[in-house]
């Protein structure tokens, strides 16, 4: 299994070089906030799943994201389509499992955050403003 890598309109991309359409997980960097990573969207066809290729594309995201910038914040939205047999809940274990961990609940999505560098992570975790304690 190959990953690849690809920029496109300011959006990140790694996929499966095999299945560039059916497999990839894509992220942008915050605009508005400095070091703070969201990753939009990460997709396995069906007849993909369950194959460790959702985990590959994720950490192979978060490597390019560490060599970026190494106190990053990730951002990720558990929030399934609702066309998809996957729950939230499926989705909340999977990323927990990757260290994210739960940041805000909501009716349809549960979002969740990865701090690359821990000593910028706030106890508990909350939004404001000025949420990262950043020392630059």
């Amino acid at each position: 299994m190959t990953i690849k890598y690809k920029e496109e309109y300011s959006d990140f991309y790694v996929y499966l070089e095999k299945h560039p359409q059916d497999c990839c997980c894509m992220w942008r960097k915050n605009n508005h906030q400095e070091m703070v990573y969201s990753i939009e969207r990460v997709d396995v066809s069906p007849q993909l799943r369950r194959r460790g290729i959702a985990r590959d594309l994720l950490n192979a995201a978060i490597q390019h994201i560490t060599v970026e910038c190494s106190q990053a914040c990730i951002e990720i939205s558990a929030q399934p389509d609702e066309d998809s047999e996957i729950t939230k809940e499926n989705l909340v274990t999977f990323y927990e499992s990757l260290e994210f961990e739960i940041h805000q609940k909501y009716f349809l999505r549960t979002d969740l955050r990865l701090y690359l560098d821990a000593s910028i992570k706030p106890n508990p975790l909350f939004d404001s403003p000025d949420y990262f304690k950043f020392t630059i």
